[in-house]
């Protein structure tokens, strides 16, 4: 599935809404990562979806700002996405969880958070251990389903 040079355009402004680049940090904004390849590849049912979604935003950007998302400078865009969030709550959710999955996936962003950029497996990662009795109240309460 391909998108529209105007879908690409907003779907990267809205990407560098939800994770901007941060150059003190040395790590790109979320329109640098590949956030559509990703989608396409490993979400590909959700992908009509964010379409749609990028579609909405287009439409609804036109009516609050007089032009399209794309062509408004960052803090107008942000402005812009955080009265949508606010008037209608979870309809961006798709794309920003699926921005972060793929954000925080991409070997650039590993190294940069100070993680070795592979898959956790077959190596794993330690994990440190924990207290224990700490579960023990959850323990003593007993089973808090109904058995069927």
């Amino acid at each position: 599935m391909e998108l529209t040079d105007k879908q690409q355009k907003t779907l990267d402004v809205v990407l560098d809404c939800i994770i901007p680049p941060s150059p003190e940090r040395s790590l790109p904004g979320a329109s640098q990562v590949g956030v559509w390849s990703f989608i396409v590849r490993l979400a590909s049912d959700e992908a009509a979806g964010v379409v749609e979604d990028l579609q909405w935003l287009d439409a609804q950007a036109s009516a609050l700002l007089g032009q399209s998302l794309a062509s408004v400078d960052y803090a107008r865009a942000s402005q812009c996405l955080s009265r949508l969030r606010e008037a209608h709550p979870g309809r961006l959710d798709r794309l920003a969880r699926l921005t972060m999955s793929c954000y925080y996936q991409h070997d650039v962003v590993l190294a940069g958070i100070g993680m070795e950029p592979r898959p956790p497996f077959p190596l794993g990662h330690t994990v440190a251990p924990g207290d224990l009795t700490l579960l023990e109240p959850v323990k003593q309460r007993g089973p808090i389903f109904r058995r069927v």
